[in-house]
């Protein structure tokens, strides 16, 4: 084996800092004057975060009750045992609220959920704060989720995926009627689409594509499970950035042209 590993003991570095080592190679094996120190530079990583909302889930079984869902993303594997006290939640009407915290199959990535979040007489919120100081970082995240009410069929929001397949996730404020036809009443314009209902959740599924910007219409009459009829239409226009051309060169040391260009 021709590898060496520095292995600090844990909380020795500092986050951020850049630090200058020696590796005397002279010590180990017989090399050469000057191969008998090495200098080098690191930085060691800065630990830090960030978070992703997921849709509101409402189910038909009780359309009065919703679930949130979101996921802390990290930039470095932390202790999970301290992920569940970096969450509050607090909701506008004093509701007692639940956070349970999930693995997922990345090891920097953790789920949390956010259940039986109650539906009241009038549009409320759940205030979500997420703060790494359990961690020891220096970072506060703050999302607000707002909380549609009970007995009103509403568009909530809309937001681009690209799982289970590339497409335009749309949420509603109660579930839909499975029966329904929704070809015309939820479309891409000048893109072919393929829609799928999943309780409050319509799916509209299409290939990728190059365009600039998308579209997408969500139009009146589109009917909940329990009869209610969308009042009014909604367009969002989501913007995609075009993919620039790149290279990566995978081997090591310096490349010299051995003419007046160089051609990759």
């Amino acid at each position: 084996n021709n590898t060496i590993e520095f292995v600090p003991e844990e909380g020795a570095l500092e986050q951020g800092k850049l630090y200058q080592a020696t590796f005397k190679l002279g010590d180990y094996m017989e090399v050469e004057k000057e191969l008998r120190k090495f200098q080098f530079t690191f930085r060691v990583m800065e630990r830090n975060f960030s978070i992703d909302m997921k849709s509101l889930f409402i189910h038909a079984s009780d359309p009065e009750v919703i679930t949130i869902k979101g996921e802390i993303r990290f930039s470095d594997v932390v202790d999970k045992k301290k992920i569940d006290k970096m969450i509050t939640a607090k909701a506008s009407d004093k509701q007692a609220l639940t956070i349970s915290v999930e693995e997922t199959d990345s090891p920097t990535v953790v789920g949390f959920t956010i259940e039986n979040v109650k539906k009241g007489n009038e549009d409320g919120t759940v205030d979500i704060e997420i703060s790494g100081k359990p961690l020891g970082i220096d970072n506060v995240i703050t999302k607000q989720v707002k909380i549609p009410a009970k007995d009103r069929f509403q568009y909530m929001n809309a937001h681009l995926i690209t799982e289970p397949e590339n497409g335009i996730q749309v949420m509603f404020s109660e579930p839909l009627a499975t029966s329904q036809n929704l070809k015309g009443l939820i479309d891409v314009e000048g893109v072919k689409t393929t829609l799928q209902i999943q309780d409050n959740v319509v799916n509209v599924f299409f290939e990728p594509t190059r365009r600039g910007a998308l579209k997408l219409n969500v139009y009146a009459g589109i009917q909940s499970a329990s009869g209610k009829r969308l009042e009014g239409n909604e367009s969002v226009i989501f913007s995609q950035d075009a993919e620039k051309p790149e290279v990566q060169l995978i081997t090591k040391g310096t490349i010299l042209p051995d003419s007046k260009k160089l051609i990759i």
